[in-house]
């Protein structure tokens, strides 16, 4: 009733006679023993000696594989003796329980017959972890049979397991799939996008915890989040951050594009590149728009007149004419003049000079100006402020002082006698 017959059969082993004999049927937990009626007393005295529920009484746990133990436990409950007890353990997932030998062999196959893989598919999306990475760790948490996939695109993980391992998941991922243990910072140097356009894809991407910090100056993005929103960024960056070239013709009226051109090394990108056509004076410039628009900005910068230097130059008594050709040809900037400016100068600049200035000073010397005109420069006589005004004559005659006074008077001059 209470012991195993196996455990007993060996004991009574030793209580035989040399004609006795036993056999052990572990059905019906049964011993059949053939021996002499004296004998015989003897061993039934020590049977019953052993088969009370104080000599058979077992403790035994039962280590669940596939079933959470709280579920199997009621159905084990009516399979336990008068004596017998059971006690939970969640945490190991196994079942303690107390009872008679021949009692527990019962009710171990019945646990056996509980315990059996029954899968069931459930899909974790993750907020804040890479589905990839914890895939690893997730991986020993499972039962011999579970399995485990990842879904990158949408950051999930799909598993395949009995309830138990399931919750024990579901459990690990509450913990691990959290901002303050998955967050880290990384730079994104751009190469060739604008900063701020990136930047302002970029922030929908983020989780409601991340933060983004953009350093337009430096072409930075700092991005502080998650690793499963920061690699959206990632691929979001390499998308947009990527060379498609544009050609522009940046005209120049005044800077001479051949001297521009070597600014243009500082500003392009790695795969920038550039000409100069000189009987144009253009630059013909292929690169990202972002540097695109740098150029213009050194071209928006550079290409005044006010900027333009004249190198050193020295004329002794020359035509005038001779040294606005001069100075044109060395600038690059368009002069022209007219008939009746003439004279000759004499200049020593032994230093780069603003031409403006200089041609101000050049021209101060025979008498004209300039004006500008688009990318024109005109150069003519300065025109001369013409005065009126009368002699009330007492002792001469104003007849004859007349015919003195017009060996006085300029081209434009003029006297009426009254």
């Amino acid at each position: 009733k209470y012991a195993l017959a196996q455990e007993v059969a060996k004991s009574l082993s030793s209580l035989l006679s040399p004609r006795g004999s036993l056999k052990v049927n572990p059905e019906e937990n049964l011993i059949l023993v053939v021996d002499s009626r004296e004998n015989m007393e003897k061993i039934k005295e020590f049977i019953l000696s052993q088969d009370t529920p104080s000599k058979q009484m077992r403790i035994k746990s039962f280590p669940l594989t596939y079933v959470k133990a709280e579920k199997i436990a009621p159905l084990l409950t009516p399979h336990l003796s008068s004596q017998g007890s059971l006690k939970v353990d969640p945490l190991s997932n196994s079942i303690l329980i107390q009872d008679v030998a021949f009692n527990l062999s019962r009710i171990e196959p019945v646990i056996l017959s509980l315990d059996v893989f029954k899968p069931h598919q459930e899909v974790f999306s993750l907020k804040y972890a890479l589905a990839d990475e914890m895939a690893k760790s997730l991986s020993s948490l499972l039962s011999p049979k579970g399995k485990l996939e990842t879904l990158p695109d949408k950051n999930s993980l799909v598993v395949v397991d009995s309830p138990f391992y399931l919750e024990k998941v579901k459990e690990a991922l509450k913990k691990i799939d959290d901002f303050s243990l998955q967050a880290k910072r990384e730079v994104f140097k751009l190469n060739y996008a604008y900063p701020e356009e990136v930047a302002e894809k970029i922030a929908p991407l983020l989780s409601p915890e991340g933060k983004l910090k953009l350093k337009k100056e430096e072409r930075i993005i700092q991005v502080f989040d998650a690793p499963y929103p920061l690699s959206l960024v990632k691929k979001m960056v390499e998308r947009e951050d990527t060379f498609s070239p544009q050609k522009r013709v940046f005209s120049l009226k005044y800077a001479s594009a051949t001297l521009l051109s070597t600014k243009l090394s500082q500003i392009l990108s790695d795969k920038g590149s550039f000409e100069v056509d000189k009987p144009t004076n253009s630059l013909i410039v292929e690169d990202a728009p972002f540097y695109l628009d740098r150029v213009k900005e050194l071209v928006k910068e550079e290409d005044k007149i006010e900027n333009q230097l004249l190198p050193p130059i020295t004329f002794e008594d020359a035509p005038i004419s001779r040294v606005l050709s001069k100075i044109s040809e060395l600038t690059g900037i368009n002069i022209t003049w007219q008939e009746d400016v003439e004279g000759k100068v004499s200049v020593n600049f032994k230093r780069p000079i603003p031409t403006l200035k200089a041609l101000s000073i050049i021209l101060s010397s025979v008498d004209c100006i300039y004006q500008k005109e688009d990318n024109l420069i005109r150069v003519k006589k300065r025109p001369l402020l013409l005065l009126s005004s009368n002699f009330s004559l007492k002792y001469a005659l104003a007849q004859e002082v007349a015919k003195s006074l017009s060996s006085l008077l300029s081209p434009r001059g003029s006297l009426k006698v009254n």
